[in-house]
């Protein structure tokens, strides 16, 4: 393509290559450095995207840190940390037993200036559901709200914080409404003042066909409404696109068009478009990539290559700039496929998403000659964010 945009063929959550064209603007190919690698900070596992703060960036880790949640001490709970201008890592907070590990969705600034967050399986039983917490710029750690059950289980999405004072989130259960769908509640959309004033706004009811399990951040879009996704029910059980006002007002807007599993949510693209992914699903049941509008419009703007061959056959076709590509193949293994397209094009831009997390899967990734390499499950900001560093020519390998 010409300077005004690239294209980007997302590869299946399961197999191949989507033949799915965006248009984005073109990036030039600028300098970088590694700024950390997590080894001998005390942190490990950073999953949760980084967000922009005014001294740096910060984000949290899975595992690491002096907590005690595997009952052996090996692994930590978790931490909030700080990558600092020139590359150092500051641990924040450690999470301990009771407190929690951080999700894997991102920290929000609230405009009192103070980082906030979600855990899952936080608490004490017969529900560790779950909390809410806060971190001011000084350190202090604050939960400011433990899940019960009726109120949510589970955190499925970060915070944002539509009206000042007001955070907005979900679970993917809990809620006092039960059914046979939904044995522990279908999920909740919650609202949480900065003082840890709580209101459910909203308890998904799956025999209304609202659909359960909300997954992913709320997106605000410009009528001032937010809008989401559920993972599972509704009409044909593939999940359902919502919106809710600022007062608790529900509307459930579509099914959606397309098969289980979720990537992760949606995002808002600029003429107004939510788009979103799937693992599975599509005309495959290998996944897609589908798109909603607010008055009700969904569409599968493509579904996942059948195998690994017709991935092949896509990109020599068609020559994206950006490839996703996943190791389980059918008919054709995904580092197989890798070879073959850098046999096509010594060039090609590929990033591997896998839920293979071992470390020799991940050199033999890297050794291969693949751009980039992202953890299954992976956030929208995830991919984002590795596509744009491809794209940019920054190598994401530390």
């Amino acid at each position: 393509m010409g300077p005004a945009g690239r294209r980007i063929a997302i590869a299946a959550a399961a197999v191949g290559i989507v033949s799915f064209v965006i248009s984005i603007p073109a990036l030039r190919a600028q300098d970088y450095e590694i700024y950390k690698q997590f080894a001998g900070t005390g942190a490990s596992d950073p999953q949760g995207p980084l967000i922009q703060g005014p001294d740096g960036l910060y984000g949290t880790t899975s595992t690491g840190g002096s907590g005690d949640c595997d009952g052996g001490g090996f692994l930590g709970c978790g931490t909030i940390y700080r990558l600092e201008p020139n590359g150092d890592v500051t641990i924040l907070h450690e999470f301990q037993v009771g407190e929690g590990r951080p999700s894997i969705y991102p920290l929000v600034r609230a405009s009192d200036g103070n980082l906030y967050g979600t855990t899952y399986q936080a608490g004490q039983p017969p529900c560790p559901c779950g909390t809410v917490y806060r971190l001011d710029p000084q350190g202090n750690f604050d939960t400011i709200h433990t899940f019960q059950g009726d109120d949510g289980i589970h955190p499925t999405s970060g915070l944002i914080e539509p009206v000042a004072g007001e955070l907005w989130g979900t679970t993917g259960a809990g809620g006092p409404t039960t059914s046979t769908a939904c044995a522990f509640g279908c999920g909740t959309v919650y609202r949480i003042h900065f003082d840890g004033g709580f209101t459910t706004m909203h308890a998904l009811d799956e025999s209304d066909e609202e659909g359960d399990n909300p997954t992913g951040n709320l997106v605000l879009a410009s009528d001032g409404d937010l809008y989401g996704v559920t993972a599972s029910g509704g009409t044909g059980f593939n999940g359902t696109f919502f919106k809710i006002t600022l007062n608790g007002n529900w509307t459930t807007i579509v099914p959606l068009p397309t098969g289980f599993y979720l990537s992760n949510g949606l995002i808002l693209a600029p003429n107004g478009d939510f788009i979103g992914t799937t693992f599975t699903g599509g005309a495959f049941g290998l996944g897609s990539v589908y798109r909603l509008t607010a008055s009700g419009e969904s569409e599968i703007l493509h579904s996942m290559a059948e195998d690994g061959l017709s991935a092949l056959e896509r990109y020599f076709l068609e020559k994206p700039d950006v490839v996703l590509l996943d190791l389980v193949m059918k008919g054709m293994y995904g580092l197989d496929v890798l070879s073959k397209l850098r046999e096509i094009d010594p060039l090609v831009k590929v990033i591997v998403v896998s839920a293979d997390v071992q470390t020799s899967s991940r050199q033999m990734v890297q050794d291969g000659g693949a751009a980039g390499f992202i953890n299954k499950p992976a956030t929208t900001d995830q991919v984002v964010q590795m596509v744009e560093q491809v794209l940019k020519g920054v190598s994401p390998w530390n």
